[in-house]
């Protein structure tokens, strides 16, 4: 298995099939193919899958692998689930060769007239899982392969509170005037207020509160959806706890890829990645970043130095 993974990374940089974290902000990433579960069929996952697949770009947050290119990947290396013990193991050495950040994997079930979509976030790097969705509908096929695809998504990226209805034949995730609209749908706070609940959430930080700060920043985007300012201080929380750099720096991310130009989301992921990760080489591109958006951005002369680089 190793020579043949050696010899399928040379092939694929020799035709330009292999993928590297680009440039810009948001992370690569690719869908594997979704495993049918009890009661459901290889047909019905596999458009399950594709669904999801296309629905995913949609939200900006991570740069797609295109379903082609893993399927060309999956041809030339002969590569066959049988031969891994897990579907996780499976995923991390596509993910190694395609030279991806993460991979989603996912498994899709029925019981009766519940079915059930089981989707995670691996990072590649660490071989850990960083963030799992598990959305349920109760009712057919039809309505379950319309709306859930686009919610589990929804609750993959911004928490299992994205999803404000529980995809049901009685409380539908997307109503006929939304159908095919990829923006999360919550419930309306006003701007006064989600300003003073991130106040408190900020004070609470500040205070060496952080899971308390967690929590109130949590239930702000239950309320009221994610925003730059939301996911950088939950990131900067996440930092604050022991083993949790990589959700740290997922949160930061999820901060970037909302807004390009973010400033303080930039400088607050080279702090994570500087004092809690121990990894220059990732804060480095960041903090440039920042010499060209804002040169006398407080701080920045001390990170640039931290990570070996001319102020």
């Amino acid at each position: 298995m190793k020579t043949r993974f050696c010899w399928l990374q040379s092939f694929l940089l020799f035709c330009g099939l292999c993928l590297s974290i680009p440039a810009e902000d948001r992370p690569t990433c690719a869908v594997l193919n979704f495993e049918a579960g009890a009661g459901l069929s290889e047909e019905e996952a596999r458009f399950i899958h594709a669904r999801f697949s296309a629905l995913l770009p949609k939200f900006d947050q991570y740069d797609v692998v295109a379903e082609s290119r893993i399927q060309d990947l999956l041809k030339v290396a002969q590569f066959n689930r049988s031969d891994f013990t897990s579907t996780m193991d499976y995923a991390l050495e596509i993910g190694k060769v395609l030279q991806i950040r993460y991979m989603i994997i996912g498994t899709v079930g029925r019981i009766g007239d519940l079915y059930s979509l089981n989707t995670s976030v691996v990072d590649i790097e660490t071989g850990k899982i960083i963030d799992t969705a598990i959305t349920d509908h109760k009712g057919t096929i039809t309505d379950f392969a319309t709306r859930v695809p686009e919610q589990n998504i929804q609750e993959l990226l911004y928490g299992a509170a994205a999803g404000t209805r529980t995809a049901s034949t009685d409380a539908p995730a997307i109503d006929s005037g939304t159908a095919g609209n990829t923006t999360p749908v919550r419930p309306s706070t006003s701007v006064k207020d989600r300003r003073a609940a991130l106040q408190q959430a900020q004070a609470l930080y500040e205070a060496g509160l952080y899971k308390e700060s967690m929590d109130a920043v949590k239930q702000l985007m239950k309320e009221s959806g994610p925003s730059v300012e939301a996911h950088i201080l939950l990131g900067e929380a996440y930092a604050k706890q022991k083993g949790w750099y990589n959700l740290a720096v997922r949160e930061l991310e999820k901060a970037i890829a909302m807004d390009s130009t973010s400033v303080e989301a930039r400088m607050a992921l080279a702090r994570v990645h500087l004092e809690v990760g121990r990894r220059a080489d990732r804060a480095a591109p960041l903090l440039k970043q920042v010499q060209i958006l804002q040169p006398d951005q407080p701080d920045l002369d001390r990170l640039m130095r931290a990570a070996n680089l001319s102020p």
